[in-house]
């Protein structure tokens, strides 16, 4: 009896461990910015362009992003460019991550092509918009 239970909590033990190498490991802390200040130039009275700000992300490695409060369809700023959501929801009934806060994972797939993964496991495929970016002020 007394094996048993030894046994049950080694076992737990090793299978605690597996399970946080599991949740830490894989994920990188984003790319250094290219410049500590972001580069945007108003545009009118209520919208600025702005330009990409994000270090030169690798193929393959899966990051830690925060959307920011505005949300992942606001200003997505990775691997040196904007990005769009290639698949949103209903415009009615967006995620609630699309514009609000959320702290999730994206991962470059191709040269054009990322996903996001939200915090409650959404997968969202991104595709790289060129250039900067024209846009009002978030609420």
């Amino acid at each position: 009896m007394k094996r048993a239970a030894g046994g049950l909590v080694i076992a737990v033990l090793i299978g605690g461990a597996v399970w946080i190498g599991l949740t830490s490991s894989g994920l990188s802390q984003l790319p250094p910015l290219v410049s500590p200040t972001p580069s945007s130039q108003p545009v009118g009275t209520s919208r600025f362009k702005a330009w990409s700000n994000s270090g030169q992300a690798e193929v393959g490695v899966a990051y830690i992003y925060e959307t920011g409060h505005c949300g992942l369809t606001y200003l997505l700023d990775f691997d040196g460019s904007f990005w769009d959501a290639v698949n949103p929801a209903a415009p009615r009934h967006p995620p609630s991550f699309f514009i609000n806060y959320d702290k999730g994972v994206i991962e470059l797939l191709s040269e054009d092509v990322a996903t996001y993964t939200s915090s409650t496991d959404r997968v969202i495929t991104l595709e790289r918009r060129t250039g900067p970016v024209v846009l009002g002020f978030c609420g």
